[in-house]
């Protein structure tokens, strides 16, 4: 059974959320942002809590950290809370269904949350998939932004960057050296097709950057070796 009651925020202690490698601080520009709409409206929606049973009347938070942290920032003595006792392992799931049901979730915080079910709780795509009603495909296209370097994700999470969808995707297939290198060359991502054609002019033909031994005519027998290709960078006078 869950219980609504407003809890004092000097009862309440932290658990980490999947998303953040450390929890949010007062200093964050959202949660600073959030800070400024609860001293004008309170908080709309109430965080999740679950007893501490180390300490009587005192609480988890489970989600709503951001919330949480930005009620302090705001001054608030309490916070809205729902109570609800939660066993460990339910933890994860909550928190992920609880951040994908927003209507503004960035591509980037689906990604790890997906990945966090794979790792922590061994799901599989398609578990995933059908949890969130989403297709395979859809996933799979998430979960790959996981190989963005970090400068990438920062990049694609900031406000107002001209990196989109399109184009984290095309960089999250690059190695992180790749990554880097086109991340220095290209300040502005221009057009999907734009940036596409630059890893293939600048990256994909360059044969030095082979994983396999490019003068290896057994390859693609029909073809031949790359080094004899007419299309490699090498060959081009441009």
């Amino acid at each position: 059974m869950t219980d609504l009651k407003n809890i004092p925020l000097s009862n309440i202690s932290m658990i980490r959320n999947y998303r953040d490698v450390e929890p949010p601080s007062e200093k964050d520009t959202d949660v600073m942002e959030l800070a400024e709409s609860i001293k004008k409206y309170e908080v709309m929606q109430a965080v999740l809590l679950r007893p501490d049973k180390n300490k009587k009347d005192h609480y988890q938070l489970i989600f709503g950290h951001r919330r949480f942290m930005a009620s302090k920032v705001a001054g608030k003595e309490t916070i809205p809370a729902s109570i609800k006792e939660i066993a460990d392992d339910d933890i994860l799931e909550l928190q992920v269904t609880e951040n994908l049901q927003r209507k503004d979730v960035h591509p980037m915080d689906e990604a790890v949350a997906f990945k966090s079910l794979i790792d922590k709780k061994k799901y599989k795509v398609e578990e995933i998939a059908l949890r969130f009603a989403k297709k395979p495909e859809y996933i799979a296209q998430r979960l790959k932004l996981n190989d963005l370097i970090p400068d990438a994700q920062k990049t694609f999470k900031t406000k107002g960057t001209s990196m989109l969808m399109g184009h984290a995707v095309l960089l999250a297939r690059l190695t992180p050296d790749d990554q880097k290198e086109t991340l220095k060359n290209r300040r502005e991502f221009g057009s999907v097709s734009s940036l596409n054609d630059y890893i293939e002019r600048n990256v994909m033909r360059d044969l030095s950057k082979a994983s396999f031994d490019t003068k290896d005519a057994t390859l693609f027998l029909q073809a031949g070796a790359c080094t004899a290709c007419p299309k490699r960078s090498g060959c081009s006078t441009l």
